[in-house]
């Protein structure tokens, strides 16, 4: 998949502001639903019922700029500052190729942020996927808004953890926070088209091909022909307390 790095906002740049409740036409008539628990047992889920109802999904833990949730075998957290630098270190000539974005530019995008600024903007979001078990460094996905007003996913995953299935994991529970708790109806993804591995792991995580231009120039300046993705989810609801979140001024005119 190719990842379009967030921009990563200075202390103090934004402001937050009081908004009101609604949706943004640009991601669809989706309702407002509440979470449909009613099936559940009695009191003994009372809590999950609880949980499930704020924050919409499973585990998910909301404090400000700290979203926080654990699968089986990771856990996906905003990323700070320091952990995107961290993942530059990491990334091997095949993800560099096909995000066309170098090491250098990777780091230089972020030099002189406080490494423990968190990466969460109206405009972008990053998440971290760590293995629990040891708590490394697997993987690293963002949200973004676009031209157009939509909202689109990346990530990537490091070489030694590929064809273990991390990818597909931590994607579609950041895709469950961006549709579940941030309220986004529509995400959009774009990939190489000769990016066979994109191609399934897109499809794995419930992304279906969809029209777009296929024209598309990478970061490095390589032209590229471009498939682009989309996910819905009808049942998409805000939940999110956060005044900054991600993607937060596309519910509004």
């Amino acid at each position: 998949m190719i990842v379009q790095r967030p921009s990563v906002a200075r202390p103090g740049a934004a402001a937050e502001r009081s908004t009101r409740k609604g949706h943004r036409a640009d991601q669809g008539s989706c309702p407002t639903l509440g979470v449909m628990i009613e099936s559940l047992p009695g009191g003994r889920l009372s809590g999950l019922r609880t949980m499930l109802a704020w924050h919409g999904v499973p585990g998910l833990s909301c404090k400000g700029a700290t979203h926080r949730i654990r699968s089986a075998r990771l856990e996906i957290a905003v990323a700070r500052v320091r952990d995107l630098l961290d993942f530059a270190e990491m990334e091997d000539e095949e993800m560099r190729y096909w995000q066309g974005v170098s090491q250098e530019a990777a780091v230089a995008g972020l030099a002189g942020l406080p490494p423990d600024v968190p990466v969460w903007t109206r405009e972008a979001a990053a998440f971290t996927a760590r293995e629990r078990s040891t708590g490394r460094l697997v993987g690293s996905f963002s949200l973004y808004v676009q031209p157009g007003r939509q909202m689109h996913v990346g990530g990537s995953v490091v070489a030694d953890a590929r064809g273990r299935g991390y990818g597909r994991e931590a994607l579609e529970l950041v895709c469950a926070i961006a549709h579940r708790h941030l309220g986004l109806c529509h995400l959009v993804a774009r990939c190489e088209a000769a990016n066979v591995a994109s191609r399934r792991w897109l499809m794995s995580a419930g992304f279906a091909q969809v029209a777009g231009d296929p024209r598309h120039v990478l970061p490095d300046g390589r032209a590229v022909q471009a498939l682009w993705w989309q996910r819905s989810d009808p049942r998409s609801r805000r939940r999110c307390a956060s005044f900054q979140a991600p993607g937060l001024h596309l519910h509004f005119p």
